[in-house]
């Protein structure tokens, strides 16, 4: 079987290549805990790791894993979430607590 990269036919990845750092639940507006993420437990909330990305906040748990490293404009990125059929978020992580953000478009 050919390893041809993750099946939503990637084109480009556009990214200002910038390090963010995690939060907390503790450092989230208690607004965004209640609104976004009331499907987490608070124990979830107490372990779980958050970011905002273009106005959006996201929790790391919203994040598949690639099927297959190295496929070229995925190359260093270690997993998506959707937001169409066509485009969505990758993330590359860090030891220091930080995530790269990039929008991904087929």
């Amino acid at each position: 079987m050919e390893k041809s990269g993750w099946s939503l036919g990637v084109k480009t990845v556009k990214t200002n290549n910038q390090w963010r750092e995690l939060k907390s639940n503790y450092e989230l507006p208690t607004r965004v805990l209640e609104e976004q993420f009331d499907y987490q437990s608070e124990e979830e909330q107490d372990w779980s790791s958050y970011f905002q990305y273009k106005g959006t906040w996201y929790c790391t748990d919203q994040f598949m894993r690639f099927g297959y490293p190295g496929t070229s404009a995925m190359d260093n990125w270690q997993g998506y979430s959707s937001d169409s059929a066509f485009s969505g978020v990758v993330v590359e992580f860090n030891d220091d607590n930080e995530v790269k953000l990039g929008t991904y478009f087929s």
